[in-house]
């Protein structure tokens, strides 16, 4: 299921990226209306921000698929230390990837809302 959370999230946000590259572009062409937009310091700065915030979530939906097919390919994979006192088995995918996963699930999610509320800020600035 995550899988699918970060392949579908990752298509939707190279979408949003053309979109603000787009917009970045109509602010560039309107720089000779700097004096008369009080906002567009303030439109530069949020295009900017919007774009870091967008590449940032495609690169964790990425990793978040990487390291989902890392765990379902190392899910019963135990690994058996010996040593003078005794044995220790790690279990990679249950004590490493499963918090990984969720940390970088979460991560994304709060990024998300952070576009969400940057792209609502872009689109009802006058």
């Amino acid at each position: 299921m995550l899988v699918n959370f970060g392949a579908i999230f990752t298509a939707l946000l190279l979408s949003v990226l053309v979109l603000v590259y787009d917009q970045e572009s109509k602010l560039k062409d309107m720089s000779g209306l700097k004096a008369v937009d009080p906002l567009y310091n303030a439109k530069k700065d949020l295009l900017k921000q919007l774009y870091y915030n967008i590449c940032f979530s495609i690169v964790s939906s990425i990793l978040l698929v990487g390291l989902c097919f890392v765990h379902s390919i190392l899910y019963k994979v135990v690994s058996v230390f010996e040593f003078s006192g005794g044995v220790v088995k790690i279990d990679y995918a249950r004590y490493v990837l499963t918090p990984l996963v969720i940390f970088v699930t979460a991560n994304l999610m709060l990024t998300i809302i952070m576009i969400v509320k940057r792209m609502h800020a872009m689109l009802t600035i006058q």
